[in-house]
């Protein structure tokens, strides 16, 4: 990255290029039922069918083991360079900014199937696949804009924002199961082009033109400032897409308003030396309102059935709404003398036309046909008040506090069987505190945190289990200088979590993690040794519940390491400055 300013002229060169070269494997194992259970691992569902586990049975809808295997590279270049100009007769400035990013993915994916529908032990899938996706994309940006100073106080600034981009996504199925010989697992057979799956192989390219049209006009006084920026968004946007040999082509032109994000007013009624003439205000109020559009992906749009993954069939839709995000915000500040700052913030976020990937769900397989909704009715609102103070005869200690209440609905698109998806609500409550105090003692600093959340999640779906929950977590943190250039850092957490229906989120882990460095060469070398989980507690596998209090699985998660860090610092300062 290069950059020059000077009094009047700034530029600015900014190059990046990063290539990466993977290679993955995976195998992900899972099961559906109709009935609770609590007692379910891994071993039990990949070997569900044998005489062992004949208990398990009960409820079983489906049992699905799928083995994954991709290889392949991802190349990222982006260039960028700017100008400003100021003016020498008055304050005006003038400024562009053009980029350039291109973007490689391409892959191969060796993926094999086997779904059970109920009891049955002979799989109904038993799919051996081969997908070829060689994808790529590149990105123009031009932005010129203009600053006009009525005085120093006061300006106005407008700007235009281009955005090109294309991108080419393709993937071709080969169905390697229906060869005589399919060969290992993992490598192609020599005939494989005789299996191509037409129908399930797809080309495609998007290409978006987006313009941007804003004016930033900001006005400021000893007590009161403001910033207002409107902004006009153009998006043409087209697909061409093909796929068993038939095209469907979209194109998409809308038009949106906008409100960059500083748009905002503040009033200033306090300042540190005289309410008057002070310089630094230690008492404001600000109000911030954001409205941001968002444009649906054009590849829900096209009308077709996509049953590559039999559990979860996706379908298009005729067409959907652009969605809008609003933020407001209304923000009291209050930073005395004393080092003690204080926010308290009362926030409303509200989403039109939330895009949500809603189902219909078959009770008889647990297959799932999504489908892509704008849904209404999603917003949060919240109380938020942000602590800070360092206090001691040598403000060796610091505390740090953050108190939340929020309340948040938000929807979703469910349905059951021959039922048409319909719209529901989950309300949530949270309650949350976050406590830090620090001690520094010279060159020593020990650290006290805690941690709890409360949510109380309800709906009005009869099949639905409110639930109130409780995460607390707490815990010590370290760093200490040792003799001999020796340092170590340290953190002993534990988390618990209580009051979920499922047992999986019902936990207690305690959590050690530790790093041991040491200095070399008056600070030229330093080796950095780091110990993750040191008591092994944690699983490769964790649970969460999101905003629609659907339970999500995290997997490939590494949970207990060490590694080694070496870092080596080169400063070489100019003969002469």
């Amino acid at each position: 990255m290069l950059n020059i300013q000077n009094k009047y002229v700034g530029t600015i060169i900014n190059e990046r290029f990063n290539y990466t070269k993977y290679d993955h494997s995976g195998s992900y194992s899972s099961a559906t039922f109709d009935e609770e259970k609590q007692a379910m691992n891994r071993e039990i569902i990949d070997n569900i069918y044998s005489s062992a586990y004949v208990n398990h049975h009960n409820g079983l809808l489906n049992r699905s083991l799928q083995n994954n295997i991709q290889d392949g590279h991802r190349l990222d270049a982006f260039l960028e360079y700017g100008n400003y100009f100021k003016f020498k007769k008055n304050s005006d400035g003038f400024d562009y900014n053009f980029s350039g990013q291109y973007m490689e993915d391409k892959s191969d994916l060796f993926k094999n199937y086997t779904i059970n529908y109920g009891k049955e032990s002979v799989p109904a899938y038993n799919q051996n696949n081969y997908f070829r996706q060689p994808n790529k994309s590149y990105t123009l940006q031009g932005k010129i804009g203009y600053m006009f100073y009525i005085n120093e106080d006061n300006y106005i600034q407008p700007e235009y924002y281009f955005t090109h981009q294309t991108r080419d996504k393709n993937s071709q199925r080969y169905l390697l199961d229906r060869l005589e010989d399919e060969g290992v697992f993992g490598s192609l057979p020599a005939n494989y082009m005789s299996v191509l799956d037409t129908d399930n192989s797809f080309t495609s390219r998007y290409q978006d033109n987006t313009h941007q049209i804003s004016v930033r006009i900001n006005h400021w006084t000893k007590r009161f400032a403001f910033t207002v920026t409107p902004k006009v968004y153009i998006f043409d946007q087209s697909l061409d897409y093909t796929r068993g040999g038939i095209r469907y082509p979209i194109k998409r032109n809308t038009t949106s308003f906008a409100l960059a994000p500083w748009t905002e007013m503040t009033y200033n009624f306090a300042f540190k030396d005289d309410p008057f003439i002070g310089k630094k205000a230690t008492q404001n109020i600000r109000l911030s309102y954001l409205i941001t559009p968002r444009t649906p992906d054009l590849a829900y749009l096209v009308p077709i059935k996509d049953a590559i993954d039999p559990m979860n069939i996706y379908e298009g839709v005729e067409n959907l709404k652009n969605e809008y995000f609003h933020r407001i915000e209304l923000t009291w500040n209050l930073k005395p003398k004393n080092a003690f700052n204080n926010a308290l913030m009362l926030g409303y976020h509200i989403t039109e036309n939330m895009f949500t990937r809603g189902y219909n769900y078959d009770s008889k397989t647990g297959v799932r046909t999504i489908r892509s909704y704008n849904t209404d009715g999603n917003w949060n609102r919240f109380v938020n008040n942000t602590l800070s103070w360092q206090f001691g005869s040598k403000k060796q200690f610091a505390l740090s506090s953050i108190s939340r209440a929020e309340q948040s609905h938000m929807s979703d698109m469910i349905g059951i069987d021959a039922e048409n998806p319909t719209k529901f609500t989950v309300k949530n409550w949270f309650l949350t505190e976050n406590l830090k105090l620090d001690w520094q003692l010279g060159k020593q600093k020990l650290g006290l945190r805690a941690d709890v959340i409360w949510r109380d999640t309800r709906s009005a779906r009869k099949d639905f289990t409110p639930f109130q929950a409780t995460t607390l977590n707490y815990g010590l943190t370290g760093m200490f200088k040792l003799p001999a250039n020796f340092g170590i850092s340290t953190d002993l957490t534990c988390y618990t979590r209580r009051g979920y229906a499922d047992n999986a989120l019902n936990t207690t882990d305690i959590v050690w993690n530790a790093r041991l460095s040491y200095t070399a060469f008056k600070g030229s070398w330093i080796f950095m040794l780091d110990g993750f989980d040191i008591l092994n507690q944690l699983s490769n596998v964790t649970y969460g519940v999101n905003a629609q209090a659907r339970t999500v699985t995290y997997t490939n998660v590494l949970p207990r390491y060490a590694m080694l860090h070496i870092q080596y610092k080169l400063n070489i300062q100019p003969k002469k400055r």
